[in-house]
């Protein structure tokens, strides 16, 4: 061959590696290959994600890979960039203690905790040497849209004890990233820790849960788990917004706030701005087949998250423990209304258990979406009313010592010496739990506040008092019994009581015992007590309806504890539901009363009842029934059959097969009736699952095989 033609085939070389160079540069440095596997992969995620994105996640080394908790020291870190062309591949290599990895605002850097040091560090990606960040465990970072600096939030003093989900006392942060140098670290000194800003000490904070909207004003969070709501950062109040476990926040502007349910498939969304809520399944991925799955995140991007899965390793429906190969790392996409996931892909594929993934997903600046600007507020342009907490009931928070309004509601007060919020959360007992409407159900248990009287200390010296609340006496409770509604102990001692006994409602003094009204079973009574010097008023459904004099010592009530439904001694316990509690340490007038009789009366007009439906039922499916021990730190759970409906007495159903859930653990005990044998027939009250809000954050025991079926609840066991 001539030189000329060495020449021009030399020239046609170079052209055509300078025009693969330059594509490859225009798609991030790699050309993906659709008969690659690992390209291929990375074209799937920037199909589902729309970007350039990194995934990060913890590997448990052994076979069976079961520590889906990050207790252990045999974990090593992955991460799979779709830019690359590398695939998956080992970041950090193990035996090391690792949890909670988690992407800084650029991508380039990962923050996680070690349990056992009890440190929180920072591996750039790409390379190999561990930044310390100091003592604590790293929650989130947050970077302030004006100045640039990008915060570390962290938490610290983690409560005593064998929690499976650890809680701390206090958060604080720090600048990470701040001043010329935004791209590395500021590593732990003694000038760092003087840089610490108290952010939390109110209540313990758990680990998992917390984020913060983009811009910054927001932030969610278990305080700690199973309670669950939001965080305003700028008035340092608290919104609770519900029970669960793993909660989250969009990372853009638009409040949407979501809760992880009991059975572990279904996140719930709320939008802070107002009442509205919806249930998203996210265990419908390929593959998943109705198992369980864990550690759900959002990413920095409002549409994509990550989850765990399937877990399918052991016996029953709670299958965490179990782990397994078959745990890999998921993303899914919202759609746009973030009502349903429209797209799944899997991350890791290999012989070993994968946890605890974050996703970075690249920013478009000229996309509101990835940009933090696509606002999805209240149509009128109105701002969060729900998390600003508007007034309602009680109409008069003037010296409110103790207040919970349901489950879902209002159940804090601001300190009176500092401002800060104290909290109320009186505990279910027995066989009490709560009801459709949040409240307490009250029937064969009762609830307790043992820290009432501390409660009252702040006010002390008392000099005079009042109580109102909202009760509804069930049809079921027997008229002459006497039956405690609202008790105030000290000790053994009764010091005030108000119960039904002889189908009429009565008070109970020291040297007092007075009627009321008569009870009509099944329809709600507002009943306040007001007692100032020396005189008692009664109040029943906004009017006054009796009045006495007599001497209350107040002075007891700063040791007592308050009970509701009955005593823990015995023999008290009365049927119904309780709700709109409050205690005053001053008198109320009549026309307060009359106040906060109306507003009560106006919210239950409003409410929604949900369809019931009257069946005789044969169980054709049993799922297995959890021990007590299964379902810790849980002290409640369901569990779920399948049944053929051979009868429906009352309602309109079509179906011919359906799920029933019904209650197995109350109290931390297994039920007598919690097992119910196959082919056992049974004439049940059932309502649709999805209409018992009050179920969302419960834990749900589910091993039926056919999963599409609709699931009802048994309302009438225990």
């Amino acid at each position: 061959m001539s030189f000329p033609c060495w020449r021009w085939l030399l020239s046609l070389v170079v052209v055509t590696l300078f025009l693969k160079l330059g594509c490859s540069q225009e798609n991030g440095g790699n050309v993906p290959d659709p008969q690659d596997p690992v390209s291929l992969q990375a074209m799937e995620i920037r199909q589902l994600t729309g970007a350039p994105t990194r995934i990060v996640w913890l590997q448990d080394t052994p076979d069976r890979g079961t520590d889906y908790l990050a207790w252990q020291k045999r974990l090593r870190m992955m991460g799979l960039d779709t830019e690359d062309g590398l695939g998956a591949r080992v970041l950090l290599e193990a035996p090391r203690n690792m949890v909670k990895p988690m992407f800084t605002a650029s991508g380039d850097w990962i923050i996680f905790s070690d349990r056992h040091e009890e440190r929180i560090h920072a591996l750039q990606w790409g390379r190999d040497a561990v930044v310390d960040l100091g003592p604590g465990f790293g929650l989130t970072t947050w970077v302030d849209p004006e100045t640039g600096t990008e915060w570390l939030y962290l938490a610290r003093e983690r409560v005593p004890g064998d929690a499976i989900l650890p809680a701390y006392l206090s958060m604080y942060r720090y600048p990470l990233f701040s001043g010329a140098d935004l791209h590395h670290p500021h590593a732990y000194s003694e000038q760092t820790e003087e840089l610490l800003e108290l952010v939390w000490d109110r209540t313990p904070v758990s680990e998992d849960s917390f984020q913060i909207s983009n811009d910054g004003r927001y932030a969610s969070a278990a305080f700690p788990w199973p309670e669950v709501g939001v965080l305003d950062l700028e008035t340092r109040r608290w919104t609770r917004l519900g029970q669960g476990c793993w909660v989250a926040m969009s990372p853009d502007d638009s409040y949407h706030f979501w809760v992880f349910d009991g059975p572990h498939r279904n996140v719930t969304i709320f939008r802070a701005d107002h009442d509205e809520q919806w249930a998203v399944n996210v265990n419908n991925a390929p593959g998943m087949d109705g198992y369980e799955v864990y550690h759900p995140r959002w990413s920095n991007h409002p549409q994509i998250f990550a989850i765990t899965g399937p877990y399918k390793v052991g016996e029953g429906s709670y299958r965490l423990p179990g782990g397994g190969a078959e745990v890999k790392v998921h993303l899914g996409r919202f759609n746009a209304a973030r009502t349903q996931v429209e797209a799944w892909g899997e991350v890791s594929d290999d012989s070993r258990a994968d946890f605890y993934p974050d996703v970075w997903v690249r920013p478009d600046p000229e996309d509101p979406v990835t940009s933090g600007s696509d606002l999805a507020r209240s149509e009128d342009g109105s701002d969060d009313g729900r998390l600003q907490g508007n007034i309602g009931w009680p109409s008069d928070r003037n010296r409110l010592a103790y207040v919970w309004e349901h489950a879902a509601g209002l159940h804090d007060i601001a300190d009176v010496v500092d401002g800060s919020q104290v909290f109320f959360r009186p505990e279910p007992r027995l066989l009490a739990r709560y009801d459709r409407h949040h409240a307490m159900r009250l029937h064969g248990g009762f609830f307790i506040d043992d820290s009432a009287g501390k409660h009252l200390q702040r006010f002390a010296p008392l000099d005079a008092m009042a109580i109102e609340f909202s009760a509804t006496q069930a049809p079921s409770q027997p008229l002459m019994k006497n039956s405690w509604v609202f008790a105030v102990l000290k000790g053994d001692k009764p010091l005030l009581v108000i119960f039904s006994s002889q189908g009429q409602w009565r008070l109970q003094g020291s040297d007092t015992n007075i009627a009321l009204m008569p009870v009509n079973p099944g329809q709600p009574i507002h009943i306040a007590v007001s007692y100032a010097s020396g005189r008692l008023e009664i109040f029943v459904d906004g009017e006054p309806a009796a009045a006495i004099d007599m001497v209350i010592d107040l002075t007891l009530w700063t040791e007592a504890s308050f009970f509701f439904g009955g005593d823990d001694m015995g023999g008290h316990d009365w049927q119904g539901s309780l709700e709109k509690i409050a205690v005053y340490v001053r008198a109320l007038s009549q026309e307060e009363v009359a106040a906060n009789y109306a507003l009560v009366s106006a919210e239950m007009a409003q409410r929604q009842q949900p369809e019931t439906f009257l069946i005789k039922a044969k169980v054709t499916q049993t799922s297995s029934v959890p021990v007590p021990e299964d379902i810790a730190p849980y002290r409640r759970g369901l569990v779920v059959n399948e049944y053929e409906v051979l009868d429906v007495i009352e309602g309109e159903l079509d179906a011919e097969r359906l799920l029933i859930a019904h209650w197995a653990i109350l109290d931390g005990k297994l039920l007598e009736a919690a097992h119910r044998m196959p082919d056992s027939k049974h004439v049940l009250l059932v309502e649709r699952f999805d209409d018992r809000k009050e179920l969302a954050g419960e834990r749900v025991a589910q091993d039926t095989d056919d999963i599409l079926l609709e699931m009802y609840f048994d309302t009438q066991y225990p």
